[in-house]
């Protein structure tokens, strides 16, 4: 009687732990079905503020599913690439900006992002802001 009750617990044991590796390796698909975009440098940094930065990016990205994708970035105009498939990536573009500036990919007949990344613009100094004017006689 004991041997059957031990026997009975290692079965259901063992179908639990059978059950868990199935639902581990579906999460670990959902995970490689993920879309990705990556930007380096992701920070831009200008001497002055309100100086325009610029740097030279590296985009990186993983787009799993099969499809026509585009990479924009926040300002209204065309894609900065297409492509087609599932692939990663990599394409590099010179930045200029004064400001933080958004990129994501898209489907190309979609206005949704896929991912999404950004480019920070920082600066060494701030800005004189000072009100007062400093006039010197002498």
């Amino acid at each position: 009687m004991y041997s059957k009750n031990r026997l009975l617990i290692s079965m259901v044991a063992f179908r639990l732990f059978a059950i868990a590796l199935v639902f581990a390796s579906g999460v670990a698909r959902a995970d490689s079905l993920a879309y990705t975009l990556a930007i380096e440098p992701n920070r831009c940094i200008a001497l002055q503020q309100g100086q325009v930065c610029y740097a030279d990016l590296k985009f990186q990205w993983k787009t799993p599913a099969t499809g026509e994708y585009c990479l924009y970035d926040e300002r209204p105009s065309d894609p900065l690439l297409c492509w087609m498939g599932n692939t990663v990536t990599v394409y590099k573009q010179k930045f200029s900006s004064r400001k933080n500036v958004n990129y994501e990919i898209r489907l190309k007949s979609s206005e949704q992002p896929l991912a999404q990344a950004t480019v920070k613009v920082s600066w060494i100094y701030k800005s004189n802001t000072s009100s007062t004017s400093r006039w010197r006689l002498f």
